[in-house]
């Protein structure tokens, strides 16, 4: 590791900062997941549907210094937090140099062309979240990123942010598996952010991985946390504030809290503020009852 890669995390520098936007991220509600998660009685912190890590980073944020599993399906997104992990340095200089040949006929010739080098493949990722149409990381059904390109906005990286992460995920274990493949029982903690049911039919984003992440995925999903729970974890998830959403998993939940979540991607501008968000708890000692 070279003097650069262990350079310090600045001391002002939020660790609730992501280093990237991420469709439906959860910063702005981590405040209200952490007093969930009982972090106080966590031996092992785990997080199946990574995505921007806002809740991970929060909790390493809030001191918890313990084991922590980091899992999300989507490969390029993993091998993206796994080169930050170990290289921030060049990750960062990696997105500097595909910034710096941004033009839309550059941006469509390197969509659909991920690079098999780690660095380069997480400054590729990079590039296209900054440039491309509204932030919105998308595959199709064949694994290919198909968002637009953005319209050659300026488009600056927060580098503390990316220095901020390395070091939050010093020591972490980072997997790209099925949730169901992951084991979690007595002492594990765990924050699930799966793609939402929609609240309509047009309001879904569920492209994040080939073959989305539909129905039946939401009920096994339902099944693993309250199965995981009986085991002894605690399970903080949250969805869509709808009747789906509350019939899929409301009835497995030793809590229901409804809270407003704002909207950060949305075509239309004027639609990007609060919607109705639902967070079930499963398990864990702080639960009395089922309480909605």
């Amino acid at each position: 590791m070279t003097p650069l890669e262990q350079r310090m995390i600045p001391q002002d520098q939020p660790m609730t900062k992501p280093w990237f936007k991420a469709a439906g991220g959860k910063r702005a509600l981590a405040p209200t997941i952490l007093p969930l998660l009982g972090l106080e009685n966590a031996t092992r912190y785990v997080e199946p549907f990574l995505g921007g890590g806002a809740v991970f980073l929060a909790v390493r944020g809030a001191g918890f210094a313990g084991p922590c599993l980091l899992d999300d399906k989507n490969a390029i997104l993993m091998d993206a937090w796994r080169a930050v992990q170990a290289y921030p340095n060049g990750v960062i200089e990696a997105f500097k140099w595909y910034a710096g040949q941004d033009s839309r006929e550059f941006y469509y010739e390197v969509r659909q062309d991920p690079p098999s080098q780690l660095i380069q493949r997480a400054g590729w990722f990079l590039y296209l979240n900054k440039h491309c149409f509204n932030g919105l990381y998308r595959v199709n059904s064949r694994g290919t990123f198909n968002v637009p390109y953005g319209g050659g906005r300026v488009e600056s990286l927060n580098e503390d942010a990316v220095w901020a992460a390395s070091g939050a995920l010093g020591g972490v274990a980072l997997a790209s598996a099925d949730f169901g493949e992951v084991e979690i029982g007595l002492g594990s903690t765990v924050y699930c952010d799966p793609p939402y049911l929609p609240v309509s039919r047009t309001a879904s984003f569920t492209a994040y991985t080939p073959g989305g992440f539909g129905a039946a995925d939401q009920l096994r999903l339902a099944r693993w946390c309250r199965e995981g729970a009986d085991r002894g974890a605690r399970i903080v998830l949250s969805n869509a504030g709808g009747p789906d959403s509350q019939a899929v998993f409301g009835e497995g939940a030793d809590q229901v809290i409804d809270v407003e979540e704002r909207r950060a991607i949305n075509r239309d501008g004027a639609k990007r503020g609060p919607v109705a968000t639902r967070i079930y708890v499963f398990g864990g000692a702080s639960a009395v009852g089922r309480s909605r």
